[in-house]
């Protein structure tokens, strides 16, 4: 979240300017721990873009004058990207305009009015139980079947897997201990069909000049791109179009597992390390029967089956029941319905 001490720039710090502006809040960003390096990275890129076509479609114009309009331009102009660039972008914007505002330099934020593109739920692909079965029998070794099962188990982000350290196994306690979005450490569960995978990584993890769990095949550190071309070369063996696939859809398909197990949205939201619900809700892709029987099964045990007449009716007892279900409902969503932090706007 944007505080306070975006007012350190000096007080006569000229931030009329876009170019200047971006400058500014990159400079910003940087030293918060809210935001990843990779965060930090894609959001000046997308902040230089947006000044580059402001030099273009409207030279001159000060940071003060541009409306919602001229958002919506900008947003017409990348409207042929994917709907997550879309969405990255207008919330580097955002970001742009609440840091702004907090500062006193516009009086509102011209991105606030702008709806975001959504990816629709048939685009999303995700790995299933069945396709981790498949996945995990193409791996030709100990260190591609570790990487594997600990995307798959451990849900981790890609920057989260590489970035383990040797010392962050802890196989006593069941452990890992993983650094997240803005340098935040959690200790993540080593469930028990992880915990063989590990073990027998570490068995043969070659002697390397560096302390990073996982390697490449020759020893070196492993990175992002080495993942996604792992995870690409299995979905090959394994028969499956990589069309729609990304190295996250291991963490959906996670958290997606997860849930179909009987795992509440709660203790998912805490593995995942999301405080905002509807947030997890989009890594859950919960079939309709998967749904129907959860609901059933709660409504079962509430001891208020609905009337099969007229005459059984009980509006009291209907009553009770319908406030405690959206009690229940609001307690959940409350996280994601606090949008405004002390007056001020909440970054995610």
């Amino acid at each position: 979240m944007i505080g306070p001490s975006c007012t350190s720039l000096p007080e006569d710090a000229s931030l009329s300017a876009p170019d200047a502006a971006v400058e500014a809040v990159v400079h910003y960003i940087t030293r918060s721990s809210e935001y990843s390096p990779s965060t930090v990275k894609a959001y000046r890129i997308d902040l230089i873009q947006f000044v580059a076509f402001m030099a273009e479609t409207a030279p001159g114009i000060a940071v003060a004058e541009i409306t919602s309009r001229v958002v919506q331009s900008w947003a017409e102009h990348i409207a042929d990207r994917k709907p997550a660039t879309v969405g990255r972008k207008l919330s580097a914007l955002k970001t742009l305009f609440d840091w702004l505002w907090l500062r006193g330099e516009v009086a509102s934020n011209p991105v606030q009015a702008l709806k975001r593109p959504r990816n629709r739920a048939e685009e999303m692909r995700w790995v299933t139980a069945e396709d981790g079965v498949a996945l995990l029998a193409a791996c030709r070794d100990d260190r591609e079947r570790a990487i594997l099962a600990t995307y798959l188990r451990a849900a981790l982000r890609y920057s989260e897997l590489v970035s383990l350290r040797l010392a962050d196994v802890d196989l006593i306690r069941n452990e890992l201990s993983v650094v997240g979005k803005g340098g935040t450490r959690r200790a993540v569960p080593v469930l028990s069909d992880l915990r063989p995978h590990l073990t027998r990584w570490l068995a043969v993890r070659p002697q390397t000049d560096h302390d990073l769990l996982f390697t490449t095949r020759t020893g070196h550190p492993l990175y992002p791109k080495a993942c996604w071309r792992l995870f690409r070369t299995l979905l090959k063996r394994a028969g499956i179009d990589h069309k729609g696939y990304t190295v996250h859809s291991l963490r959906h398909g996670a958290a997606t597992q997860m849930y179909e197990a009987g795992v509440d949205l709660g203790t998912i939201a805490r593995f995942l390390r999301h405080s905002d619900m509807s947030t997890v809700g989009r890594y859950v892709h919960a079939g309709t029967e998967v749904v129907r029987r959860e609901v059933e099964a709660k409504m079962a045990t509430s001891g208020t089956p609905l009337p099969s007449s007229p005459s059984d009716r009980d509006d009291t007892a209907v009553a009770s029941f319908v406030g405690a279900v959206v009690a229940e409902v609001l307690a959940r969503l409350r996280p994601a319905l606090a949008t405004t932090e002390g007056g001020r706007p909440k970054l995610r």
